[in-house]
């Protein structure tokens, strides 16, 4: 959900002479070992590891410069609903795609009749959690609070626009059948267009509670940045241009765009899906750094050092 930082491992400075015993819990990285109690130039009871490595593989030096979030468990919530949500309207719309392939009557009954209940339900559900990132803490500036407010108001378009496209779905199969395709072509570039700015607005405030994660600031974890996902949706509006012309092209270039289109929607789809998914993991990472913000040298050792 952030940007990519350096693999370099944080740096803890320990003063020369300090012999201070720890005072807070901090298990050992090797064997699980409880540290407490002991040196910080000691090493662990158990296995032989300095606890010095413990210290530097999960104190966060920098998390008492983090700003509390205001409602801390709210905003863990906000952080898997948003991706979440979104996941299930991903979901749906693979579910009616995958029917219109297999031919399968049952499963686009299906598809059909609960696409537009679990598109409005998702749609709900990510709503909901990107109302829970426009201002999650304190210090969160005023230009991050009005971006992400706007893209949550891109939900608005979103929603309409989707719903219109199950409908034309209920009388053409997509992407094999031509017709109604400028009409739907239409409504897919509203979706994705209000989709660029529900990234991008949310994009800031989301960067920066990623950075209490030291797991994803330090590069330990990989992880699909929503510029990617900007970039897939981008992809996807290209194709659905390509669409739109070929609509109103009735010779060989028109099919050849029509194809082209559906290759390039099809190829942003995989890469959508894949960045919602990455979504969900790092936003169930942030969230344990939410709730339970990472330990201080402080913390551990009682007092300033």
């Amino acid at each position: 959900m952030g940007e990519r930082q350096s693999n370099n491992p944080p740096t803890v400075h320990l003063p020369e002479g300090l012999d201070t015993a720890l005072k807070g819990t901090l298990p050992c990285i090797v064997c699980g070992y409880d540290l407490k109690g002991l040196s910080v130039r000691g090493v662990c009871p158990e296995c032989g590891t300095a606890v010095r490595a413990a210290i530097l593989y999960q104190v966060d030096p920098e998390a008492e410069e983090f700003t509390p979030v205001r409602a801390p468990r709210a905003t863990g919530l906000a952080l898997v609903l948003w991706p979440a949500g979104a996941l299930i309207v991903i979901a749906a719309g693979w579910a009616m795609r995958i029917a219109d392939l297999t031919e399968s009557g049952a499963l686009s009954e299906f598809a059909l009749g609960w696409g537009g209940v679990l598109t409005t339900v998702g749609l709900a559900l990510s709503a909901l959690g990107a109302i829970g990132l426009i201002n999650p803490t304190r210090a969160t500036r005023k230009w991050g609070v009005i971006a992400a407010t706007i893209g949550t108001l891109c939900y608005i378009p979103i929603y309409i626009a989707l719903h219109r496209v199950l409908l034309i779905d209920t009388r053409v199969i997509p992407y094999i059948e031509a017709g109604a395709v400028y009409e739907r072509s239409l409504y897919r570039l509203v979706t994705n267009i209000a989709l660029v700015g529900l990234l991008l607005g949310l994009r800031p405030n989301a960067r920066e509670l990623v950075r209490r994660s030291l797991a994803l600031r330090t590069g330990r974890v990989d992880r699909q940045t929503l510029l990617a996902m900007v970039g897939a949706v981008l992809v996807a509006i290209a194709g659905d241009t390509m669409h739109i012309i070929a609509a109103t092209t009735e010779d060989a270039m028109g099919e050849l765009l029509f194809i082209a289109g559906t290759v390039l929607i099809a190829i942003a789809s995989v890469f959508l899906t894949m960045g919602a998914i990455s979504a969900l993991i790092d936003g169930s990472r942030i969230r344990r750094a939410v709730i339970h913000p990472p330990k201080t040298i402080k913390e551990l050792l009682g007092h300033e050092p």
